[in-house]
């Protein structure tokens, strides 16, 4: 078979398969997982932007009882921003008047996460303690 002809027999299969009909199959599948990853990228950004300015303790990632501890190991202003994200968002299968909500669901949980976890991370009180020691100047 040569390229060209491996190319045409590959376009037809394609065609064939009628990838149109398997998108509108699992287009709400899709929409759902990403109401799920939406929020937790949004609090992931604002975790790592917002609370910590780009500063983060490699090695207490790795220690069971380090900064990243919280609560129990879970912390709560991320477990809010992604439960709120996602009744916003699946509130818009509910809803007619919120289905655009829906339809946008990762950028709509991701920018309630942005905006809710810096003030959840305030309210519960983990702002962490940042280094501010400055780098040593030449």
């Amino acid at each position: 078979i040569s390229f060209r002809t491996g190319g045409v027999i590959a376009a037809v299969i394609g065609l064939l398969i009628m990838p149109w009909k398997l998108l509108a199959l699992y287009a709400t599948w899709l929409l759902t997982y990403s109401g799920l990853l939406g929020p937790v990228v949004g609090v992931m950004i604002a975790d790592y932007f917002f609370v910590r300015r780009g500063q983060l303790n490699v090695e207490d990632l790795y220690k069971e009882h380090g900064e990243y501890r919280y609560w129990g190991g879970f912390n709560p202003a991320a477990i809010i921003c992604l439960v709120l994200g996602m009744i916003v968002i699946y509130s818009g299968l509910k809803f007619e008047s919120m289905k655009p909500l829906y339809q946008g669901a990762w950028f709509t949980g991701c920018g309630i996460s942005l905006v809710l976890y810096p003030i959840l991370m305030k309210v519960f009180g983990l702002t962490p303690v940042l280094n501010t020691a400055e780098a040593p100047t030449e």
